[in-house]
């Protein structure tokens, strides 16, 4: 499971790193936004930064085509409402700007954090509830109210 994770700080240490941050980042937000959507056909965090680096960030417009389209769907299972930004990631990363794409997916990732601890916490069953209801005696009575057999 992952962890919120604040916009803020992760945006400070990748200025103050000089953007080395900003890759374990970018890894970062591709695994959650792949673990969010369930899609395994899309390159994992080490993959997309290799392909990236290989590609002279050509990758990079893709990657953000393909984000958006998983966030799009994993927020829309979860009930979050999403507004498909492919555009606004494209722009920031022509301009050079590559974190703003990863401060919005952050952002998203975050709500999806939340839903599902929520989801979580309504699942939940105290485990001692139901070990103390099986280590009860058997009343004579069945949950019908009728007495049984062996009480006869």
């Amino acid at each position: 499971m992952y962890e919120k994770k604040s916009v803020v700080k992760c945006l400070f240490l990748t200025l103050a790193t000089l953007g080395v941050y900003g890759i374990i980042w970018y890894k970062r937000v591709t695994d959650e936004v792949r673990y969010f959507s369930d899609d395994e056909s899309t390159f994992n965090g080490n993959m997309a930064l290799f392909v990236s680096i290989i590609t002279f960030g050509i990758y990079t417009y893709y990657w953000a085509y393909k984000r958006d389209r998983n966030l799009l769907w994993s927020c829309n299972s979860k009930g979050i409402e999403y507004t498909p930004n492919v555009f606004v990631y494209e722009f920031f990363i022509l301009v050079g700007l590559y974190f703003v794409p990863l401060m919005i997916m952050q952002n998203y990732i975050n709500e999806m954090i939340d839903a599902e601890a929520d989801l979580v916490d309504v699942k939940k069953v105290d485990q001692q509830e139901i070990y103390d209801y099986w280590q009860q005696p058997w009343n004579e009575e069945n949950q019908y109210g009728q007495k049984s057999e062996e009480a006869e």
